[in-house]
């Protein structure tokens, strides 16, 4: 039934003046307050240990839940998922469609708009959910306010459930600087997160979320014979990063971005449902976490897939070494060391970007993860994040408390996470990284994307 409301959700939020307020340190949900489903979300993400937020993490905010679905105009029907108690969840497409109709005034934009990795992907329906660029008025949108969102087909098609923070953090003149994107076609799900660091870490960023997909994509579905996963992320990583010194060369000589790319989809034919694979490669410190129970159980095994591109990691150390790059002690004595070459200085070893620290042993290689294979047998979650997330939870942490959560509540789970990580960075540093989460349940079956709403 037609419905042009915004449905009532809860979200938990921090607004620029709750920022010097105490905060709890318990691991417990926060309570939420009642606010419309386009209400803007505290939130941040990284992976292991604390990280100055200058050293390369910025992210930005998109309003994802559970079963995303949005009609391919904003306004008319809008399916809300009922939880068996009778009470709405809030969903990516309610939060996505109050944004496109502007009913919410002050909401980031959510406009129509197919992403560029769209052709490559068909044919077939394809249905896509991605940050948008940014411009100048970025800079001076509120602290915590959730980043500009494009998104094309019916998003409720997705069959796994789904949810998505981007938002900007709290640190003066900078606008968001993460990105994201999330592409569904009915036999996989290609989703992604950014994090832009440096001058013009936002262009950047934004540059390598259109290209890389639509590289990726097109060798794995276009050329004859597909590559593989491997050479495919491979040949895409090298491509782009050519892309970016062609078109914006005095940009990407002193800002970059990391990018972790995952793949989930299914293990031989499309007829065989019954198992899932996961695959990701990547750059830089947005972290990949993987998490399984046994159906039935309450206990999540947490398994870390990417390991971070620091420096002091001792192969990336090798060869920053050989290439004449130096590794130096972080005056800051909670933070790592830190990559050292005459122009630049980083908290991480491969990027995309960066290129004055390229010939001092800065790699925009992707590195592969080992290949994991989803079973019916146990309940997943996949969780990828800027370091925003990561420097202030544990993985093990995100997992138990994203655990609380029914797969149904995805977004809800999300947006609370986003909330946890940024009430400690308020507590602890003078500033708030920007913050990219994206949370998957996987769902077995095959995702119906030609049905008929």
């Amino acid at each position: 039934m037609a419905d042009s409301s915004c449905p009532a959700v809860g979200i938990t939020i921090v607004s620029p003046e709750e920022a010097g307020r105490k905060i709890p340190s318990d691991d417990s949900a926060a309570p939420s307050h009642s606010l419309s489903a386009c209400s803007s979300v505290a939130s941040l993400t990284s992976c292991d240990g604390p990280r100055h937020p200058g050293d390369g993490a910025n992210h930005a905010v998109v309003d994802p839940t559970g079963h995303l679905g949005i009609p391919r105009q904003a306004t008319g029907s809008i399916r809300r998922r009922v939880t068996a108690d009778g009470k709405r969840l809030a969903t990516i497409d309610q939060s996505i469609a109050c944004r496109a109709s502007g009913e919410k005034k002050g909401s980031s934009r959510a406009s129509n708009r197919a992403h560029p990795a769209e052709e490559p992907c068909s044919p077939g329906k394809v249905v896509s959910i991605w940050g948008d660029a940014t411009d100048a008025k970025d800079f001076f949108v509120p602290f915590f306010s959730e980043k500009a969102v494009n998104f094309d087909g019916d998003i409720s098609r997705i069959s796994h459930r789904v949810g998505l923070v981007c938002h900007r953090g709290h640190k003066e003149g900078q606008p968001n600087q993460d990105d994201f994107f999330i592409l569904a076609r009915e036999d996989l799900l290609l989703f992604g997160v950014l994090d832009g660091h440096g001058p013009d870490g936002h262009d950047i960023s934004h540059f390598c979320q259109e290209r890389l997909p639509k590289q990726m994509m097109h060798r794995l579905r276009k050329e004859e014979p597909p590559l593989s996963w491997a050479a495919a992320s491979s040949a895409s990583f090298e491509e782009v990063a050519q892309q970016l010194k062609a078109e914006v060369p005095e940009k990407c000589l002193n800002s970059g971005t990391t990018a972790s790319v995952v793949m989930l989809d299914h293990v031989g034919s499309s007829e065989d449902s019954t198992t899932l694979r996961l695959r990701c490669a990547f750059v830089g410190d947005s972290c990949c976490v993987h998490a399984k129970r046994p159906v039935g159980t309450k206990s999540w095994q947490t398994e870390v897939l990417t390991d971070t591109h620091r420096p002091e990691r001792p192969d990336e150390q090798e060869r920053i070494l050989a290439a004449g790059g130096s590794v130096v002690a972080n005056k800051h004595a909670d933070l790592g060391p830190k990559f050292m070459c005459p122009d630049l200085n980083m908290a991480m070893s491969r990027a995309l970007g960066d290129f004055l620290a390229e010939p001092y042993g800065m790699s925009h290689e992707p590195e592969l993860t080992t290949e994991v294979v989803l079973d019916r047998d146990h309940e997943h979650m996949i969780i990828v994040a800027s370091d925003g997330i990561w420097d202030m939870v544990q993985p093990a942490q995100v997992v138990q408390f994203l655990g609380k959560f029914k797969p149904e509540q995805a977004q809800q789970a999300v947006e609370k996470l986003v909330a946890k990580a940024t009430l400690r960075w308020q507590e602890k540093e003078d500033v708030v990284d920007d913050i990219t989460a994206i949370l998957i349940c996987p769902q077995f079956g095959m995702p119906d994307l030609t049905a008929d709403a």
